[in-house]
């Protein structure tokens, strides 16, 4: 396309709406899991009575959850107990084959 003349009329955009970026698509919601069915890698999901959900741990395997301890200053590993509710993000992923 050649360069325009001095004082020329830029060019008019078409009209209509003008299009955006396009958004990405929104991720599947992680189905709930009850406590017969966790596996490692799901999510397990803590409150304080009366709060909103404020913490979560990782299911590792024998009862057993990873999750960020503020009052031990890292992550730590510990049995869970009276947690809220559990996700599990992974869903429709086939696990690995254990040997």
């Amino acid at each position: 396309m050649p360069p325009p003349r001095p004082g020329a009329t830029p060019p008019r955009p078409a009209p209509g709406p003008v299009p955006g970026p396009a958004a990405p698509a929104p991720a599947p919601a992680a189905p709930p899991v009850t406590t017969a069915y966790l596996l490692p890698g799901d999510l397990v999901f803590f409150r304080a009575p009366g709060r909103p959900v404020d913490h979560v741990g990782l299911v590792l395997w024998d009862g057993l959850m990873a999750h960020a301890s503020q009052a031990r200053g890292g992550v730590v590993v510990e049995p869970m107990s009276r947690y809220i509710g559990a996700r599990r993000p992974l869903a429709g992923v086939v696990p690995a084959k254990s040997y």
